[in-house]
């Protein structure tokens, strides 16, 4: 977790002469994390066939919500995506304050997706594998 954390968290000087790329590069740490926390669930299947590489950014946020992942934070991360989104296209002018926003959700969202690598409780009392 603590290389997620650096990848995640932003130092002040990028935040200050690049919010951009401070949001461009936690959400890229965020999305390499889910990913991995998604070879956790084998049975989660993108809807369709896709080349090797990164799973598009809203398939993504739908496989983890069906690998368990709260609403909370399925909504947090899809307002993150949708941050994100304006962000590259050059649709949103982003402050310093903004972009420390952002990192600090990604970084709410990144202790929840680590939730989904603990065994959950199965209705027997055990835990499930």
């Amino acid at each position: 977790m603590h290389t997620l954390w650096g990848a995640i968290d932003q130092p002040d000087d990028v935040i200050e002469h690049s919010p951009t790329g401070a949001i461009v590069s936690a959400w890229n740490a965020l999305q390499t994390f889910a990913e991995e926390i998604l070879t956790l669930y084998p049975s989660v299947k993108p809807r369709r066939p896709m080349a090797p590489g990164r799973v598009p950014p809203g398939e993504l946020v739908r496989m983890l919500q069906q690998a368990g992942l709260k609403q909370d934070a399925v909504a947090l991360m899809n307002a993150l995506r949708d941050l994100r989104n304006t962000t590259v296209h050059g649709t949103a002018v982003v402050t310093p304050q903004a972009a420390r926003d952002f990192v600090r959700g990604c970084k709410t969202v990144a202790l929840l997706l680590e939730e989904l690598t603990w065994p959950q409780p199965n209705p027997s009392g055990g835990a499930s594998h």
